[in-house]
């Protein structure tokens, strides 16, 4: 029994595989099957095995196995049920079946929430915000990764999880990851971290059995430390442990915190070092991700005036771009802005840098994001003195939502075809189709076509 709830505490992160498989090892073969409960152990012995599948034929042999007892009457237990479906979407994941482990996924978390299990309805949102970032749906991972705050419940959980954490009480791993959850969107929106719950957190885990939890918790307390810290040394040496340590197996973190880490590198160590960094996002989270091409593009800065400087960055900083958080899209315009305006582009500059608050404010409220990397975007990689910061930004008027009529107009923008097509097509009178186009131009804050179908875009409206 200890064995097993130690696995399935530790699933699917398990720090020490040696001695996990001894576990496992240990319940195959006295099999719990005595009682009543032998089917549900077997249920449970197998969903425990898959995680542990490497190679795709273990994972097609396991996830066969999981299938096969997928009537069983062990898998009447809703509880046993989730965890074998849990299992088997990250089998299908690991077999590339994104897509469908994800929607799997979805399935297991909105049943476990209903339920009432809290740890199963955080680690398969966590499954599944990571697999959607893997096939860079940033969208999609987003919205998974504010369902995960907003089950931070109000009436205590996050405390719950923070008291807990003190040495000699129950831990409770579902307060807990709710709790890093929360703190994550925080630190995304640039809003302060609560450093003594992460502390216990991390101190009531020293051996960093979960992972999954204790990882992102130390990256942010190392993030946390202000800039003027005399310490940022000791910070520094932290982060570089944590992410070649652990960032093949929790990708996630260093999608978020590259940026400030490559900073902090370049201004302690110089450009040399801060382009290992950029070597190790691009061999976690792909060559062709905007957070490795970002990357590169401020540790290979063009020169000045130089014909196409930033090409690249801006055919990957697109709507569809392939990248892990939202956010990276934001300081991608705001390197593009800062490129511009360094080949004496003003007018460039200035278009590119009125794009950012339009993405921070289309992904929920990261202006506070826009904004601190507009402080950083002014310092090179290994020059050690703080960019001025931007005077506050006027909040935007906001924008009236698009009428069902206007939506459906809006989608034939990007034929460019002209009003008479329009009018022929959905058998109304010029002067209506005009009409609805000057309200979508209104509401969409531009009065050109192809702008305005970018802005669209952008917005999530095509």
């Amino acid at each position: 029994m200890a064995a097993s709830l130690r696995l399935l505490l530790d699933a699917p992160y398990f720090p020490d595989r040696g001695q996990a498989d001894h576990l496992l090892a240990e319940l195959e073969a006295v099999g719990l099957a005595s009682g009543g409960s032998a089917e549900i152990w077997t249920v449970v012995i197998d969903a425990l095995a898959a995680f542990f599948a490497a190679t795709p034929d273990e994972i097609r042999d396991r996830l066969a196995r999981l299938g096969a007892v997928r009537a069983a009457p062990g898998r009447r237990d809703l509880g046993v049920d989730l965890l074998a479906a849990t299992a088997e979407t990250w089998c299908r994941a690991g077999l590339g079946e994104a897509e469908r482990a994800e929607a799997g996924l979805r399935m297991v978390a909105v049943t476990a929430r209903n339920a009432g299990n809290q740890w199963l309805f955080l680690l398969a949102g966590d499954l599944a915000a990571v697999s959607a970032s893997r096939r860079g749906d940033w969208a999609r991972a987003g919205l998974i990764d504010d369902q995960l705050a907003r089950a931070t419940d109000a009436a205590g959980r996050p405390a719950t999880g923070a008291v807990a954490s003190v040495a000699g009480a129950a831990f409770d791993r579902a307060a807990a990851r709710a709790s890093v959850s929360l703190q994550i969107r925080r630190y995304e929106r640039c809003e302060p971290i609560d450093q003594g719950v992460l502390e216990r957190l991390v101190a009531a885990d020293p051996l960093v059995c979960d992972s999954g939890l204790i990882v992102p918790a130390q990256t942010f307390l190392s993030l946390s430390a202000p800039a003027a810290d005399p310490r940022r040394r000791s910070v520094l040496e932290n982060l570089n442990g944590l992410m070649r340590e652990n960032a093949d197996a929790h990708p996630r973190v260093p999608s978020l915190c590259c940026i400030p880490w490559f900073e902090l590198t370049g201004v302690l160590d110089g450009r040399a070092e801060a382009r290992r960094v950029t070597l190790l996002v691009e061999n976690v989270l792909g060559t062709d991700s905007l957070e490795a091409v970002l990357l590169r593009s401020l540790a290979y800065p063009p020169a000045p005036g130089r014909h196409g400087a930033g090409g690249r960055l801006e055919a990957a900083a697109t709507p569809a771009a392939r990248c892990w958080r939202g956010s990276t899209l934001v300081s991608a315009w705001i390197v593009l802005a800062g490129i511009a305006e360094e080949s004496e582009r003003s007018a460039e500059a200035d278009a590119r840098l009125a794009r950012a608050p339009r993405l921070a404010e289309q992904l929920r409220d990261l202006d506070g994001f826009a904004s601190r990397i507009v402080t950083r975007s002014a310092q090179a990689p290994g020059e050690n003195c703080p960019a001025p910061a931007p005077a506050p930004a006027p909040a935007p008027a906001p924008v009236a939502p698009l009428t069902e009529r206007e939506r459906v107009l809006l989608r034939e923008l990007p034929f460019h075809q002209s009003v008479a097509d329009i009018d022929r097509k959905h058998n109304v009178s010029p002067n209506t189709v005009k009409t609805y186009l000057r309200n979508i131009y209104q509401k969409l804050e531009d009065t050109d076509r192809t702008r305005a179908v970018t802005i669209a875009q952008e917005r999530g409206l095509l």
